[in-house]
């Protein structure tokens, strides 16, 4: 679910002092220190930093959302709806605290707000898409370009591919 929010929504919402942390906390249980520190966690592992102490399962949660964008936000949709979590928002990256209101109901029935246009998540999907296009064909230089340009970490996909192909 993090790793979502993450890869649509600016990188200062996971900050503890922000409404959208208080927001993500709340709904899924958690304290927004939690999240904070989950949130720098994904960071971690999307920079390819020294991640020692970072669970696997965040791992294995960055890992997916590389192999598969559009599975990951599927699957995290899936949970908001089964769980009745009011997250959409969020994972879509349309978040706006100054015109959304939170409480326990969804508002109206049928009352819905337009959607605002999406550029980071737009982005971040065509540039691993390309990554990925890049690593299929070979072209491990350039894909690491544009990770690097993205502040991410290819090292593990390219290891892989070179792996499947020997």
């Amino acid at each position: 679910m993090l790793v979502v929010i993450y890869m649509n929504n600016s990188f200062s919402i996971g900050d503890d002092a922000r409404e959208e942390n208080h927001f993500i906390a709340k709904t899924l249980g958690r304290k927004p220190s939690a999240i904070d520190r989950q949130w720098r966690n994904v960071k971690d592992v999307f920079s390819g930093s020294n991640s020692s102490n970072v669970g696997q399962k965040v791992k294995d949660a960055v890992y997916s959302y590389r192999e598969d964008p559009a599975m990951c936000e599927k699957l995290a949709r899936y949970y908001c709806t089964n769980n009745r979590w009011q997250l959409e928002e969020l994972l879509s990256g349309t978040f706006d605290p100054t015109t959304t209101t939170r409480s326990s109901s969804s508002g109206a029935p049928g009352e819905r707000r337009p959607k605002k246009n999406t550029p980071k998540r737009q982005a971040n999907r065509e540039a691993w898409v390309r990554i990925r296009d890049l690593i299929d064909v070979g072209d491990y230089e350039e894909a690491e370009e544009i990770a690097k340009s993205k502040k991410w970490n290819v090292n593990r996909e390219i290891a892989s591919h070179r792996n499947r192909k020997q």
